[in-house]
């Protein structure tokens, strides 16, 4: 990429209009529907417990996608571009309580025993860093 830092430092002081917003958003949710399609980005994710996959054959829901059995958590993500100037900031909500969990792994469960490993689907690679500057600097 031939912009300066000094370049992509003025775009944002000048803020970003409500293209550009939408530009980074759509960059960003195309970037989720490619990990859930992938199962992970840039790395696999890691793989269901056997519990949990013996769970699911049960409910016929195995084999599968590893974040997907009914597809509330993919579904329910939303991607936002809010503020104007230094106060911009991307927002990625979702409709599951289960949402954080997936991304950045936990415990959950009953006394919070089991361990949940992270599968992060907000997973944004150089080149949609570079997709996004190059939106920025239009």
């Amino acid at each position: 990429m031939s912009q300066t830092l000094e370049d992509l430092e003025r775009a944002l002081q000048v803020g970003l209009d409500e293209a550009q917003k939408a530009a980074i958003a759509e960059i960003i949710e195309y970037a989720i529907a490619e990990a859930f399609e992938q199962q992970g980005r840039s790395q696999p994710w890691k793989p269901l417990s056997p519990r949990t996959i013996k769970q699911r054959r049960k409910r016929g829901t195995w084999p599968g996608n590893i974040l997907v059995e009914y597809g509330n958590l993919f579904q329910g993500i939303q991607v936002r571009v809010e503020g104007s100037g230094q106060e911009t900031k991307i927002v990625v909500r979702g409709d599951v309580p289960y949402l954080r969990i997936h991304q950045f792994g936990g415990f959950a469960g009953r006394g919070r025993k089991v361990k949940i490993p992270a599968r992060p689907f907000v997973d944004l690679l150089d080149e949609d860093i570079d997709e996004i500057i190059d939106v920025l600097l239009k």
